[in-house]
């Protein structure tokens, strides 16, 4: 009797791991699924812009293209949503009026970053290539 109750016992805990297994295995399968699709939707946005950068005529605004593209995904949301650059919020003096502070980085070093010529002298001046 005691051996067949230890059998009864185990059979249930096996089913009852089983279960919680398949709804892992679902609830992972279904997240990793939607990351797919989210990183392919934004990986064709980067393809096409490299693909305009690299065969357009005329010289293209690379942060310009990018930001229209975040201003156009954010417009289909509601008509309250907006993004506003950094720099430019910064360069508004909203920031400083409200007492704002970025978080992760400065102002000057985004206009250092997106600038290839700020960019180069900074690189100068701590001897990178």
């Amino acid at each position: 009797m005691k051996n067949r109750s230890y059998t009864l016992v185990t059979a249930l805990l096996g089913i009852v791991l089983g279960v919680l297994a398949t709804l892992v295995v679902v609830r992972y399968t279904d997240s990793r699924k939607k990351f797919d699709g989210d990183y392919n939707r934004w990986r064709k946005l980067n393809l096409i812009l490299q693909e305009v950068e690299r065969n357009y005529v005329d010289t293209i605004d690379m942060k310009a293209m990018t930001d229209a593209a975040v201003v156009a995904a954010l417009s289909k949301l509601d008509p309250h949503t907006v993004y506003l650059p950094p720099v430019e919020l910064e360069e508004s003096g909203f920031l400083k009026e409200h007492g704002v502070k970025m978080i992760g980085t400065s102002a000057q070093t985004i206009r250092m970053a997106e600038d290839r010529e700020l960019f180069k002298e900074a690189m100068e001046r701590i001897h990178q290539p």
